[in-house]
């Protein structure tokens, strides 16, 4: 299986998968089960990277966490606040709950069969 390299903020991992979509649900799985380590070390987004030099896949890392039950809405919504560099009004805040729900709901693929306790 080839090996690819998930880079976000602090962590750089490398990871066995079929492709690279699957190394970044596979990041994920690892994310759930090992969450001390991730918890200060992720970003906001990702980079999945096939070692050979191809250009990467981004991806979102808030809406997996939240979908996976790490973090809670109102951390979710801080973290997307944060991203954009708003302000925390209650009228931001209501336009961030409305952008998680959204983005939670595309990225499910990511974290479904995790949270579901499958082999994603």
């Amino acid at each position: 299986m080839p090996k690819y390299k998930i880079k976000t903020k602090d962590i750089e991992d490398f990871i066995e998968a079929k492709d690279r979509l699957d190394s970044i649900k596979i990041f994920f799985k690892q994310v759930k089960a090992t969450w001390p380590k991730y918890k200060t070390a992720l970003g906001h987004i990702g980079f999945s990277y096939e070692l050979n030099g191809n250009e990467p896949i981004p991806f979102r890392i808030v809406p997996s966490l939240f979908n996976l039950g790490l973090i809670d809405e109102d951390e979710a919504i801080a973290n997307l606040i944060k991203l954009f560099d708003d302000k925390p009004l209650p009228r931001t805040i209501s336009e961030y709950r409305i952008m998680l729900m959204v983005l939670a709901d595309h990225d499910k693929w990511l974290t479904e069969a995790i949270k579901n306790g499958k082999n994603g």
